[in-house]
């Protein structure tokens, strides 16, 4: 595995200046509606600019039961959140089909996509 698929990628600065260091929200996306910073205490300090929209980082998921799915992506994490999420609400373990370690989790535990 090369380290370098785990470091999103450099934003140039703007003429506004340099970009702040951190995890951004936008507003009307569902994905950072649901991000949770820090709620155990343990600060991660980022050295980049970070948006659901970021490329290349580590995610964790939380189960309403406090289990954890620790991932990473290539891609956005506002996509790959969005395959979870469908993963979740498609999954039919009768018939195997969208079954995923998440999507499996979450329906045996009755769990939504929401949570």
């Amino acid at each position: 595995m090369k380290a370098d698929l785990l470091q999103p990628k450099v934003r140039q600065p703007t003429f506004f200046g340099n970009r702040r260091m951190g995890t951004f929200l936008r507003l009307s996306c569902g994905c950072c509606n649901s991000i949770i910073k820090s709620s155990k205490g343990h600060n991660i300090k980022l050295q980049h600019f970070s948006t659901c929209t970021t490329l290349g980082v580590i995610y964790m998921l939380i189960c309403p039961f406090g289990k954890a799915y620790v991932g990473k992506t290539k891609r956005g994490v506002r996509m790959r959140i969005g395959e979870h999420k469908r993963t979740i609400t498609n999954c039919d373990l009768e018939t195997q089909k969208y079954v995923t370690p998440v999507s499996r989790h979450f329906r045996q535990q009755g769990h939504n996509s929401n949570q």
